[in-house]
């Protein structure tokens, strides 16, 4: 059966630090799955994404408003499709990058979903990553990232299975990568 996997490419750079690290994760994915996949990388800065505004609107019908003006309903579809969610980052002042932020304050209609049927409870339909490049040599900025992701993911239905860190990103000589 053919794995779809989803890439939430979140860095305006297709060849930086992000790509490379990437690839290196990819190709460990088809090393576990014999190329029975399918790739489809999605750049989060090539979306129309508006911000949550807070105006809680989907806190009453569980949809946001600015969903039929931008590409978010477009991007929660491509994830309900994917067997494999993929988020490929690079931090930036210890977060995300903003359209990738503002992707996940969006998630907030999904949330409220939840709520409304009275229990939140993430349903791991699907497998999700993380692959994270940092400037930084400092680690601690991942325990963040972590969190925002398994926010994320527990209101998109997908379990959080891996994780794939580069940091001290800025200095080219001692580069450290974590899993």
């Amino acid at each position: 059966m053919m794995q779809k996997v989803l890439v939430l490419f979140a860095s305006p750079n297709n060849q930086g630090n992000t790509a490379a690290l990437l690839n290196l994760y990819l190709e460990q994915y088809t090393n576990q799955f014999h190329d029975k996949f399918e790739v489809n990388i999605l750049p989060i800065y090539k979306q129309h994404i508006s911000p949550c505004i807070g105006c809680n609107v989907c806190r009453k019908n569980g949809f946001c408003p600015k969903n039929k003006q931008d590409d978010v309903a477009s991007i929660f579809d491509q994830i309900k499709k994917s067997d494999h969610v993929i988020i490929a980052s690079p931090v930036y002042f210890s977060g995300f990058p903003a359209p990738l932020k503002a992707l996940i304050d969006r998630t907030q209609q999904n949330y409220n979903k939840k709520i409304a049927r009275g229990k939140f409870k993430n349903l791991k339909i699907r497998k999700g990553s993380l692959v994270v490049t940092c400037g930084s040599n400092d680690d601690n900025i991942f325990k963040f990232l972590n969190k925002c992701t398994k926010q994320f993911f527990d209101c998109m239905d997908i379990a959080f299975t891996g994780k794939l860190y580069a940091m001290n990103t800025d200095n080219s000589n001692e580069i450290k990568i974590h899993s």
